[in-house]
């Protein structure tokens, strides 16, 4: 058995080990709304915390798919929901970029260059991609930093199936 544990760990330290669909631990004040930070999910160590970057790493992960959505859709509906997804967004770009032990991910290239450097490459993802029909606005989300997301969740005029109609294949907006 102790055989088999040291080549699992043998073979794990030598891929490329991909954590996928993980929640960012993001700190934000609702009431002022300008409050958002990601810097403690950089920083710190806390036990069973999935998304600190310091465990990540020195768990062997080597990229990870930060996603992120409205996590309170009652309180934030239209442009309050986009200005705040736009604002975590853009604390994990900052952090992401001064961060020395990490690279964000925009192209092939650059996740080359990370597992190149051993960087912890960071991909953006939107969860339930709130664009409120307007694809000025996920053009800009990608300006931004996200490669990817799933629009189907909230927005039936992309179509789709997340809850609605399982016989709706996509809509004009969702083929744009």
């Amino acid at each position: 058995m102790r055989r088999n544990h040291r080549r699992g760990l043998a073979l794990h330290w030598r891929s490329q080990v991909v954590l996928s669909y993980v929640n960012p631990w993001i700190e934000h004040d609702l009431k002022g709304g300008e409050h958002v930070s990601v810097r403690k999910m950089f920083r710190q160590k806390r036990p069973y915390a999935q998304q600190s970057v310091p465990l990540l790493r020195a768990g062997g992960v080597r990229l990870v798919v930060y996603s992120h959505g409205n996590n309170i859709p009652a309180r934030l509906t239209g442009p309050a929901e986009v200005e705040y997804m736009v604002r975590c967004f853009d604390a994990l770009v900052i952090e992401a970029g001064s961060n020395p032990d990490t690279r964000l991910v925009l192209t092939r290239r650059d996740l080359d260059r990370a597992l190149a450097a051993r960087k912890l490459g960071i991909l953006l993802h939107m969860t339930g991609s709130p664009i409120h029909g307007d694809l000025a606005v996920l053009r800009g989300y990608a300006r931004l930093g996200l490669r990817a997301a799933h629009p189907f969740l909230n927005d039936e005029r992309v179509g789709g199936y997340a809850g609605g109609d399982r016989r709706v294949g996509l809509r004009p907006l969702g083929r744009a």
